[in-house]
This record gives structure tokens, sequence and C-alpha cells, in this order.
């Protein structure tokens, strides 16, 4: 049951990698959805798919060092 009465997106770059499903991840986006988003999670999930498999983005992203050069960063994605 979806229970988020605000859909928020949290990101947290790490500066050592975690093993996630035996893959190192660096870079993690956590979200909280409320119902009547539900219809942004496709396209959201696309953006993370293909930002994941372009690693020279990705290498971009995890210099970043504070939210605003992140967001604009992300804002430039193709």
């Amino acid at each position: 049951e979806i229970c988020a009465v605000q859909t928020v997106i949290a990101v947290a770059i790490l500066h050592h990698p975690v093993i996630w499903s035996r893959r190192k991840a660096q870079l993690i986006f956590m979200m909280a959805v409320k119902s009547h988003d539900q219809h942004y999670l496709e396209s959201f999930y696309e953006l993370v798919v293909d930002l994941s498999d372009d690693s020279g983005f990705v290498g971009r992203v995890l210099k970043t060092t504070d939210f605003e050069s992140f967001l604009s960063l992300i804002h430039t994605y193709k």
C-alpha cells in the first residue's frame, strides 16, 4: 500500500561504494511516491537506467560537491 503523503527523491553520493547485487553502487536514489504521482515512476526509472549506463556522466555526477551542482548537471542530461 502506498502511504507517502508527499513525493520526494533523496540522493546520496557515497565516498566509498557499497556492494548492491554484486555490483558497486556509489550513486543512490531513494524515493517516496504518493499515489497520485505514480504515473511519473516510469519516466523516472527510465532516466535512472539511462543515466547509470552512461559511465562518463555518472563520473561527473560523482564529482559534484553540493546539491545545486548536482541538480544543474542532472538538468543537462540528454
